[in-house]
């Protein structure tokens, strides 16, 4: 499945600002491209991501900020750093949203024609088989071995994106890197779209579960990861917290749990 891209020019090596804040401050430039790809930030990168999570010695990487401010390639924002042009080079949220919508909106109108039904009707998530009765749905079979490739195009990018971070930590992990099917889609489109989870929260509660040395090892698919969501959000917070849950926050815990 392919994954989204940032756009490097060839000169940016070369370029006499980049020039200037040396190899590290490439690096960090890059790394800080990236990010901002990745979560759709338009450019920004917030203070703590900037001097904490690209792998860099807190000393060198205070210097190599203030080097990259000093040539403006990142320009000093409340919270953070603005990535100077970023949108001149890079897509922004809303054209990586409004893609995913025409996107979506010519494969409801196309499987309408195909199938008979109003464009109105309902749209096949993964374009497999559609349910109208709850009896349908729950004896519904779904192919959970199908390889995605052909059909990423049935979601947005927030859902993709999840599917394709969870299985990205779950390798980093060590393990063998699991495939995103069609399950693992429609869950995740589950998890935004019915459970109104935030995607931001989502992606950082992965990333969080993934370094727990107890869920890294149960939490191995998206339809897992859904299941446990609440759980898996509790305790991340009691462990931020340090201080005991709350009766009602346990008896969630507990319900999560089955």
């Amino acid at each position: 499945m392919a994954k989204p891209w940032v756009k490097i020019l060839n000169g940016m090596a070369t370029h006499p600002r980049v020039n200037r804040t040396g190899l590290a401050g490439f690096g960090l430039h890059v790394a800080a491209i990236c990010y901002c790809n990745e979560h759709l930030t338009d450019g920004f990168v917030p203070k703590g991501v900037a001097t904490q999570a690209f792998g860099m010695l807190t000393e060198k990487v205070e210097l190599t900020i203030r080097e990259l401010v000093e040539v403006e390639l990142w320009l000093p924002v409340e919270g953070g750093f603005q990535i100077r042009d970023y949108a001149d080079y890079q897509k922004t949220r809303a054209q990586v949203k409004q893609k995913s919508e025409v996107g979506r909106e010519s494969i409801k109108k196309r499987w309408a024609k195909d199938a008979g039904h109003s464009p109105d009707d309902r749209l096949p998530i993964g374009g497999l088989k559609v349910a109208y009765t709850e009896e349908e749905e729950e004896t519904e079979e779904e192919d959970v071995s199908t390889n995605v490739e052909t059909r990423a195009f049935d979601f947005d990018f927030e859902t993709t994106n999840l599917c394709e971070l969870l299985s990205d930590e779950i390798t980093s992990n060590g393990s063998k890197r699991p495939t995103v099917t069609i399950k693992w889609l429609e869950e995740a489109d589950r998890l935004l779209r019915i459970d109104k989870r935030d995607p931001d929260a989502a992606a950082e509660l992965i990333r969080w579960c993934q370094q727990d040395d107890f869920w890294r090892a149960n939490i191995q698919s998206m339809p897992k990861f859904r299941k446990q969501y609440d759980q898996l959000r509790l305790q991340k917070k009691r462990g931020e917290a340090k201080v005991p849950l709350t009766l009602k926050e346990q008896m969630a815990d507990w319900i999560a749990e089955g």
